[in-house]
């Protein structure tokens, strides 16, 4: 199982990750270096693992709560279906 803190840690690191990239991928003659492409596939590591990480460990706690923690649950998983499908997109205009 994976703790809270542990998701933050993963959360401040991809977000990290995310504001250097912004940066970089902005400036035309740094997008093509093989550092940016090398940080950016980290990033995508990064960012699946977290998602893998939660959907695996953290919802299924969740789920077996009360109806109001459920319900938020559920919100969350609806969520997370949607940010997989626009990061994909992404991924796939990006490679």
């Amino acid at each position: 199982m994976i703790t809270y803190d542990e998701l933050h840690n993963q959360n401040h690191k991809i977000t990290e990750h995310a504001n250097i990239l912004h940066y970089l991928l902005a400036d035309r003659s740094l997008c093509d270096s093989k550092v940016t492409c090398d940080l950016f596939f980290h990033f995508v590591d990064m960012v699946k693992e977290h998602i893998e990480v939660t959907d695996k460990h953290f919802y299924k706690h969740l789920l077996v709560c009360d109806q109001e923690t459920k319900n938020t649950a559920t919100k969350f998983m609806s969520g997370s279906v949607e940010i997989k499908k626009v990061f994909s997109e992404y991924l796939s205009i990006m490679v």
